[in-house]
């Protein structure tokens, strides 16, 4: 019996590979940093992180469900998984001076991890964590310009957040109250046609909405975009963005959410109003970081419309949004960084 309960442990590790390459990864930058503080080498052992994941990653051929269902691996995961490793990669183009790089890199990689394991949960708890996960080092990171602007931009993220997160956190106990269950292949489809559920689902959603700054959660992104270092900008406003775009499909489509249902319809109406919000918002804006903000907040509400679309169309779109997305956003805060 123990032998057979390695035997399925290791197994399922071999599915998240990935993530387990990445973390020991991060461990030993943080080790090399203490020894030598040299932007060149954290650099190398970073991107040298990135390739032993991405390796791992598309090595895997497997899909399903994994460490006791609390991870589902798909298709969409592992297309986005390599989308997330290769924008990481890009960030070695910015300048980074040799202070506080091993701590930078770090925590780079420790929102990677958070953004990996946002678009394969199937649990509740594991959403949950990633999504702090994700939430934590950007706080951390909006501060790495040391100076009192930064401190203000990553107070305010950090006290919205924290709302954000424990609305979240109160939505999954009435989730969990109303279907019994943290695990979102075991929900049927009459659990959500109930007020208490969809009410839990609501909320749930509302923390979602921060991280892909959806309105009405989009508060922190103008001050966050204008304080934070560009290139941590720059991953912030992709990697996290698009894993809490999956991330709301797997909820939507796991809690079977029909085109004609009330929550449907909320989402769709956020995303209307995002897209107001960020395209009217950045006329008014002198300042190229936080009309690139503002565009980010019109670029949720774009990119909405796709992962709403349950077919194979809309994901395949998605995929070529994001891809150029990514492109856009890296070379805006490169050339910014530049000159």
């Amino acid at each position: 019996m123990m032998k057979d309960q390695l035997i399925e442990i290791l197994q399922d590790l071999q599915l998240v590979g990935t993530e387990t390459t990445i973390m020991i990864g991060a461990i030993i930058i943080l080790i090399a940093g203490l020894i030598k503080q040299q932007a060149a080498l954290t650099k190398i052992l970073f991107l040298g992180t990135l390739v032993a994941g991405l390796y791992f990653h598309i090595t895997l051929d497997q899909s399903g469900l994994a460490l006791s269902n609390a991870l589902s691996i798909s298709a969409t995961s592992q297309s986005f998984g390599s989308h997330f490793i290769l924008s990481a990669m890009l960030l070695v183009i910015f300048q980074r001076d040799r202070q506080h790089a091993t701590e930078f890199y770090f925590f780079i990689l420790a929102m990677l991890i958070g953004s990996l394991f946002m678009i394969k949960s199937n649990s509740l708890l594991i959403m949950y964590l990633a999504v702090e996960l994700a939430s934590f080092t950007s706080y951390i990171l909006t501060n790495f310009i040391f100076k009192k602007q930064g401190f203000e931009a990553g107070i305010k993220y950090l006290l919205f957040g924290a709302i954000c997160s424990a609305i979240m956190l109160f939505g999954i106990g009435l989730v969990y109250g109303s279907t019994s269950t943290l695990f979102m292949h075991e929900w049927t489809g009459n659990d959500f046609q109930i007020l208490v559920s969809q009410v839990g689902l609501v909320l749930i959603l509302i923390g979602v909405f921060f991280k892909i700054s959806l309105f009405p959660t989009h508060i922190w992104v103008p001050a966050t975009y204008q304080s934070a270092p560009n290139d941590a900008t720059a991953f912030m406003s992709i990697v996290p963005k698009l894993a809490g775009l999956i991330l709301l499909s797997l909820l939507l489509t796991s809690a079977n959410i029909a085109i004609s249902h009330c929550v449907y319809k909320l989402v769709l109406l956020a995303g209307v109003l995002t897209i107001l919000v960020g395209t009217l918002g950045a006329l008014r804006q002198q300042q190229v970081r936080r009309i690139g903000s503002f565009g980010a907040i019109a670029h949720s509400g774009f990119l909405l419309p796709l992962i709403l679309n349950y077919s194979s169309s809309g994901q395949e779109a998605f995929l070529y949004y994001g891809a150029v997305y990514a492109i856009m956003n890296l070379s805006l805060f490169f050339i910014i960084d530049a000159y």
